[in-house]
C-alpha cells in the first residue's frame, strides 16, 4: 500500500515520447507499450524529479480541485497500477 511518505520516481529504462499531446512509453524489458491520458501525463511530468506521494497528491488536489476521498479511491489505485507495471517506482 502506498503511503504519503513514499518517494516516487520514473522508471528510467522506459522509452518515452509525446504524440499528439499524449505520453507514450515502451518497456523493452517487459515488451509492453503504454499510453497516458491527461492525468497520467500530468503525473509523469510531475515526477520528472523524485517526489513524495504527499507532494504529488497535494499537486493533484490543487490542480483538479479533488478531495481526500478521491485521492484514496482513484489516485492511489492508479499509482499502484503504475508501480505494478514498473512505469514508476517507490523508494
Amino acid at each position: 500500500m502506498i503511503e504519503q511518505t513514499n518517494i516516487l520516481y520514473r522508471n528510467p529504462d522506459l522509452l518515452m515520447n509525446t504524440v499528439n499531446g499524449e505520453t507514450v512509453m515502451m518497456s523493452i524489458e517487459r515488451g509492453n507499450y503504454y499510453g497516458m491520458n491527461a492525468t497520467g501525463n500530468l503525473i509523469w511530468n510531475f515526477l520528472e524529479n523524485e517526489k513524495s506521494v504527499k507532494e504529488l497528491t497535494s499537486h493533484l488536489q490543487t490542480t483538479f480541485q479533488i478531495n481526500e476521498e478521491t485521492i484514496l479511491t482513484e489516485v492511489y489505485p492508479f499509482l499502484e497500477k503504475l508501480i505494478e507495471e514498473q512505469i514508476i517506482a517507490v523508494k
